[in-house]
């Protein structure tokens, strides 16, 4: 029976194939010890075979309903009363409903001294499930008599499967009774009965319910006392059910016995014994006669192998095989009155010699027997009595048989056809052991069996046979033979050059490389053809065409011709040529920040993004990694105090990415200026506060004075001068002026119109004696009393002047009679033009990126020497010189490197242009690469050290050729094909999966398979061994 649902790798034939010992026409079972179980790998062709036969649960409950409930022994007779004491006839028997065909049937009787099994329950089936005691006085006397009945029960262990007292169909008040035919309760009969653990004592029906532990399961004996009337027939019921099932195997045998019949009249006793097994119908021959035999293989571990379907095909059907059923004996004889129907715990016998004549001339055989000079008479298969699960069973008739003789095609000359011998056609030839395990023969055992075609043959393809007997014995069917061809071929032989494209070279190694690794290039082929013995050089082909020669057979490019020969094979291995190419594209970005003194600072910004790739020069194809990733990095613009400015952010750079420029400019913000008037004591007097923009001139007459003035003050001492602007300092502090003021008394003159010269410095807050009274240019004014005036000021401005103040009364007022003589005063500074000198002073930086491209960053300091030509008195009046700055440069951080920062530095009138140098230097980076298994069981790790961008030469192909003569294939491999550092520690993962070897049936060279290797859980592993536990001896 094979195993369908619950085994995923592996089918289990639960056939015992039992050996047997055949004398004449009689057959035994041999050794049951020697009976195996096939073990097979679960495959399309086994697939196959099982769809042809039919369904094995639906066959059994079928044939369930078909056979009788209980099978009675036929060597036993036919039922009744097979005990006879004296007139007093006796016995037990069994009888049960089947409840698919809801038919009747009973057991044969019990007789004394019987050591046969007397009848098969089918435990499926069985209903109303019943032993019986039968008594028959035949005589014409009463009789008194006294019968213990031991139950099935009675030798049963605890936590087998029993047979038991079904207590629900017992009298709940009487017990059991006995009745005559017509079903009538016989009173007068003492009935008790034995209990488990109290064997040999018996009580009544009373006593026994007072028990705590009561239970009709536990009876195990019934012993009766009573008197029998004349020609009178009486029946007690033992009413059955049977518990524990499940642990059928452990119980076989079960009895219902007379352990003691005494006759009371006449003072004789004797013993009756039924013997009967829990059975049920397995397959019914006529199901599966039109089935093949399925020919099987014995591997080196003990285990099977499914032959190929061309033997399949030639083996015999189960009808076409005879046989013998035997249910109840493990001894028959083959012939035409055998059982149809074999049940559990039956035997299946088959003989050999039909499947022998069907596979010996294709150089199989069956097994030997144990003198290993005869072939096995027959084998049987045997079932236990395991309780079985029909719904995970299939059932398909097998055989074990060897391929003892392979032979092969060869080739022979034209004038040596003749004298051949069968050895060059052998390829593997066996004998058999005691025990059936091969043993290697030699060749020369061999012998042509026929070539009466060759026989004046022309050269061509002929058939012929070889063979050997088996074991040396020439018996007819020890004779094992096996056809092939033989080519008669002229005195020449054909070269044939194939060149393969591996377009790569594979993880083979040159000795395992096959033809079929990769593509024949059929237009290339070279064929030569020449006369045995002579020699031939061929010029190889496709080094000049973008191959390189990755290994070749050296037939390919020197020999000689073998005659008669067959055309013969040479391969030449090729890979392409691979070259490595890289591509790039640029571009630039110049960034000028407008600095608010004129002063430019320029950046140049070159950014690339880069592939790799391979160039097949057998194709021309190009094989490209993905474009790098990069950007031109964002640049802070440089911090004028005063002044506001946008930086600039990263740009990526793409395929479509151009050169471009940008242009940045600074904006002056709203500054204050705070201007203290302090007296000639430092003391404060007031402070003011005027706001404007950075870079515009402070307006002096936005400063009020008025009062100050008024108040007498004069100014002593001035910081604020004429051209002084609004300016912001570090930090955000505030620019302060300083005024001295100090207080003067008023002095009296005449009423005159003064102009007054007043420096810078004597500014805002002006009196007659902040400056120089121009004299030659005095006004005086006669003015009658009481009468106003005018006065034309003086064109001071063609002079080189400006107006600063000018008294009211200057150019216009009123003569006040009985004051002081009036003076006014018209107040002047001079007029000035800016002058303005520079220092221009460039620092060039020079930025080697870490892809080796430079960008340049040009920044511009300017130190600014400030002045004002006097156009009073022609003169140059100059300022100190104000120094430039370069500002702070700081690398773009870049990760995986490092550069160094270039500091703020001040730059005077006499300081030069200037280079500088930024290099960025590569951290250290590792590359780890881990080999783990379908687990996820770490296997090694390589670890290759380096700098970022550097190219690294580590392949990981050497390891993983390592790895697969260990049994592992490759499953995953993320290595990258860009083999250069990047930016820390990178980890990569190389998945494998173990390779289990296993010998597959085939010629003497051996040849490895493989297969992968899936991990058992143990509830796999569990219920194998459950399959095991319950199939032991069925199909």
């Amino acid at each position: 029976m094979l195993e369908t649902e619950e085994m995923k790798k592996d089918k289990v034939i639960g056939v015992k194939l039992t050996p047997t010992e055949t004398i004449g026409r009689q057959i035994k079972l041999r050794d049951a010890s020697a009976s195996s179980v096939a073990l097979l790998s679960d495959s399309q062709l086994l697939e196959t075979e099982l769809k042809s036969v039919p369904n094995f649960a639906a066959q059994q409950q079928e044939l369930s309903g078909r056979e009788p409930v209980i099978k009675n022994n036929p060597e036993l007779g036919e039922y009744q009363l097979n005990d006879d004491l004296d007139g007093l006839q006796h016995g037990t028997y069994l009888q049960a409903t089947n409840s698919e065909s809801h038919t009747k049937d009973r057991s044969l009787v019990s007789r004394n001294e019987l050591k046969k099994t007397a009848a098969l329950v089918n435990y499926r089936s069985a209903s109303d499930f019943s032993g019986y005691g039968h008594l028959k006085n035949a005589t014409e006397t009463a009789k008194s008599v006294e019968v213990v009945y031991t139950l099935p029960s009675f030798e049963s262990n605890a936590g087998a499967t029993q047979i038991v007292i079904d207590g629900s169909r017992v009298n709940e008040f009487d017990g059991l009774e006995y009745k005559d035919e017509k079903g009538n309760v016989i009173p007068g009969f003492d009935i008790t009965y034995s209990y488990q653990g109290h064997e040999g004592e018996y009580s009544t029906i009373d006593t026994l319910k007072q028990r705590d532990d009561f239970s009709w399961e536990k009876v195990t004996a019934v012993m009766v006392f009573g008197s029998l009337l004349p020609n009178s027939s009486y029946r007690v019921e033992f009413p059955f059910k049977i518990i524990n099932i499940e642990n059928l195997n452990s119980q076989e045998t079960f009895t219902l016995n007379e352990y003691a019949f005494y006759d009371l009249t006449v003072n004789k006793h004797t013993t009756s014994k039924l013997n009967f097994r829990l059975s049920t119908p397995i397959f019914a021959y006529d199901d599966y006669k039109n089935v093949r035999f399925m020919a099987l293989d014995r591997t080196e571990d003990n285990g099977y192998q499914v032959f190929d379907q061309d033997i399949q095909e030639i083996m015999p059907t189960l009808g076409e095989v005879p046989y013998a059923i035997s249910n109840f004996n493990d001894e028959v004889t083959i012939d035409d009155d055998s059982e149809d129907v074999l049940w559990q715990g039956g035997q299946y016998f088959f003989t050999l010699d039909s499947i022998q004549s069907a596979i010996q001339e294709k150089g199989y055989s069956v097994d030997v027997d144990e003198t290993g000079r005869k072939l096995m008479g027959a084998y049987a298969f045997t079932t236990s009595n395991s309780l079985l699960d029909l719904e995970k069973l299939d059932f398909i008739p097998y055989v074990v048989i060897h391929q003892l003789l392979i032979t092969q095609s060869f080739t022979l000359r034209a004038e040596t056809k003749d004298e051949w011998n069968s050895y060059a056609g052998v390829v593997k030839v066996s004998g058999l052991s005691a025990n059936n395990k091969e043993l290697p023969v030699s060749p020369e055992q061999t012998f042509i069996v026929d070539d009466s075609e060759l026989e004046d043959a022309n050269p061509g393809t002929y058939p012929v046979t070889i063979g050997y007997f088996l074991n040396g014995s020439e018996d007819d069917n020890m004779l094992i033979t096996s056809s092939t061809d033989v080519s008669i071929v002229e005195n020449k032989q054909t070269i044939n050059v194939y060149y393969v494209d591996l377009v790569t070279a594979t993880n083979k190694s040159k000795e395992e490389l096959q033809p079929d690794d990769g593509k024949i290039l059929e237009e290339q082929t070279q064929t030569f053809t020449g006369k045995g013995d002579e020699s031939y050089h061929n010029k190889l082909w496709g080094a000049e065409n973008g191959f390189e020669i990755f290994k070749y057979d050296k037939g390919a490019e020197t020999g000689t011709y073998a005659g008669g020969q067959p055309a013969k094979d040479y391969y030449v291995y090729l890979t392409h040529k691979i070259e490595k190419i890289d591509e790039d594209h640029q571009v630039t970005r110049t960034i000028t920040f407008n600095m608010p003194d004129g002063a430019k600072q320029v950046i140049k910004q070159d950014g690339r993004i880069q592939r790799y790739g391979v160039v097949d020069k057998t194709t021309n194809e190009k094989t490209w990694s993905d474009w790098s990733k990069a950007s031109l990095p964002a640049v802070i613009a440089p911090t004028i105090p005063g002044y506001s400015s946008k930086n600039v952010d990263a740009q990526p750079i793409s395929l479509t990415s151009k050169d471009s420029s940008i242009d940045v400019t600074y904006r002056p913000k709203k500054v204050d200026v705070k201007i203290n008037f302090v007296d000639e004591e430092g003391n404060q007097v007031e402070e003011q506060t005027v706001t404007g923009l950075t870079g515009e001139p402070i307006d002096h007459l936005s400063i009020k004075i008025d009062h100050l003035a008024e108040e007498g003050y004069v100014v002593v001492d001035n910081e604020l001068s004429n051209d002084a602007r609004f300016t912001a300092e570090d930090g955000n502090q505030v620019k302060e002026y300083r005024i001295v003021i100090s207080k003067e008394d008023r002095q009296v003159q005449p009423v005159t119109i003064f102009y007054v010269d007043v420096p810078d410095d004597r500014l805002p807050i002006v009196r007659p004696t902040s400056g120089q009274i121009i004299n030659s240019r005095t006004q005086k004014l006669e003015v009658a009393e009481g009468k106003s005036y005018t006065n034309k000021l003086w064109n001071f401005e063609e002079a080189g002047y400006k107006l600063f103040k000018a008294d009211k009364g200057a150019s216009k007022g009123k003569y006040l009679a009985g004051s002081p003589e009036q003076q006014y005063y018209v107040y002047l500074t001079h007029q000035t033009t800016p002058l303005k000198d520079e220092h221009r002073v460039t620092r060039t930086i020079k930025i080697t990126m870490p892809d080796q491209t430079q960008q340049i960053v040009t920044q511009e300091a300017i130190a600014t020497h400030l002045g004002v030509h006097d156009e009073v008195t022609g003169e140059d009046v100059w300022q100190d010189w104000t120094a430039g700055v370069l500002p702070e440069y700081i690398p773009t951080p870049i990760n995986g490197y490092e550069a160094s920062t270039l500091p703020v530095e001040k730059v005077d009138e006499n300081a030069e242009n200037r280079e500088e140098s930024v290099l960025y230097t590569a951290k250290p980076a590792e590359v780890l690469v881990k080999f783990i298994d379908q687990n996820e069981k770490e296997l090694k790790t390589e670890s290759v050290k380096g700098t970022t961008g550097d190219e690294f030469s580590y392949d990981p192909a050497d390891q993983i050729k390592s790895f697969e003569e260990q049994g592992y294939i490759l499953d995953e491999n993320n290595f990258p094909t860009d083999h250069h550092f990047i930016a820390g520690k990178q980890t990569y993962v190389i998945k494998l999966k173990k390779l289990v070897a296993v010998t597959p049936h085939g010629t003497n060279d051996s040849e490895t398979v493989v297969k992968e290797e899936q991990p058992v859980s143990s509830e796999n592993t569990a219920n194998k061994k459950g399959i095991f536990a319950a199939f032991k001896g069925l199909f």
